[in-house]
């Protein structure tokens, strides 16, 4: 099945998120992953809640953000595929969108 690429919305003056992307085209062989960064986003979302986290969006227009943009991330590339269940099993018990949460609103100051 053809999913075509995901579009991830990312903060390209954030330096986890830069390290995040680089680390992960690495993994990327196949190209199904479409990075761009925010200033380049044509997503019908305010632009202040946009960077207060990761977005993707997928051929079909729907909308994803925060932890649930990092499993559909990791579905799409086979060497982190294996971490699908354990995201899925976090999500579905609410731990992982405020430990998201928590990374995001301090991801300035982490350094690569």
């Amino acid at each position: 099945m053809n999913e075509g690429p995901l579009e991830v919305y990312f903060d390209a003056h954030c330096p986890l998120c830069r390290t995040l992307v680089h680390h992960l085209e690495r993994f990327d062989h196949t190209a199904s992953l479409h990075w761009i960064p925010l200033e380049h986003a044509e997503l019908p979302i305010d632009p202040s809640q946009l960077s207060q986290e990761l977005h993707t969006r997928d051929r079909r227009g729907i909308i994803a953000s925060g932890a649930q943009s990092c499993l559909d991330i990791i579905q799409r590339l086979p060497q982190l595929r294996w971490l699908a269940p354990l995201l899925k099993w976090a999500l579905q018990s609410g731990i992982a969108e405020p430990a998201y949460r928590w990374v995001a609103r301090h991801r300035m100051g982490w350094r690569r």
